[in-house]
């Protein structure tokens, strides 16, 4: 009898290569492939799929970029959540399979955990992506019509961030910090810069999550003031 889950979990469970394909077309496409592939599998009965070990697959695959290959791999993520409430923030297991595979190109990402995530932040990719963010998400608009070629460059574009899931993460950083330092270490990272850029976007949901961080990182220095000794 044909079993899609255990199917779907020997997918997730194949460690992938494509970092030692030379040529980046290549590699792409075959991330992209391997995605729809995993897409296809959890959407046969994606109730049934939605399980936390299905979870730490995806996120093991998962870079977080706006790629049509991690597009793919976040409607599974957000079906997952709906379905079952779990995420990345469920547990130290599903926070470290995003880790595992972010710290690839991210070294400092190891030194994270769900208790001070902030090194989970890469303050370089932060500042690319304030840079060059893309206000439609993944269509560049010129002269107010679509490019192709724009499109296809924003997808090819490794370093473009998705901001509906770092946005999220920024927001958890936010609620665990417990120190002036580490609000600063927002600014410092430039996440903060971040969630100030995605006020810009056309997507609603995007201004909403980024409006809700700088209001609440607003709140926070005022409650943790730094010490000041009396002279």
């Amino acid at each position: 009898m044909f079993n899609g889950l255990s199917l779907l979990q020997s997918v997730l469970g194949q460690n992938s290569r494509f970092q030692e394909v030379s040529d980046p077309t290549s590699q792409k496409r075959l991330q992209l492939n391997h995605a729809r592939i995993i897409f296809d599998l959890f959407m046969m009965d994606p109730s049934r799929n939605s399980t936390e070990s299905v979870l730490v697959g995806v996120l093991g695959h998962y870079t977080a970029s706006s790629r049509r290959s991690d597009s793919l791999l976040r409607e599974i993520l957000e079906r997952i959540d709906s379905e079952r409430s779990l995420n990345i923030l469920s547990s130290a297991e599903t926070w470290n399979a995003f880790r595992a595979n972010w710290s690839r190109s991210h070294l400092e990402a190891l030194a994270s955990s769900m208790e001070s995530p902030f090194a989970l932040i890469d303050s370089e990719s932060m500042h690319y992506n304030i840079i060059h963010f893309q206000v439609a998400g993944d269509i560049a608009i010129d002269n107010g019509k679509v490019s192709a070629e724009n499109v296809e460059r924003v997808r090819l574009d490794d370093r473009l961030l998705d901001p509906l899931f770092w946005l999220p993460i920024i927001a958890y950083s936010l609620e665990k910090a417990t120190h002036a330092s580490e609000l600063t270490l927002l600014i410092e990272n430039s996440a903060i810069g971040y969630a100030l850029v995605c006020l810009s976007s056309t997507e609603l949901t995007i201004r909403k999550m980024a409006g809700f961080i700088l209001a609440t990182w607003e709140n926070s220095c005022q409650v943790l003031k730094p010490f000041q000794p009396y002279v």
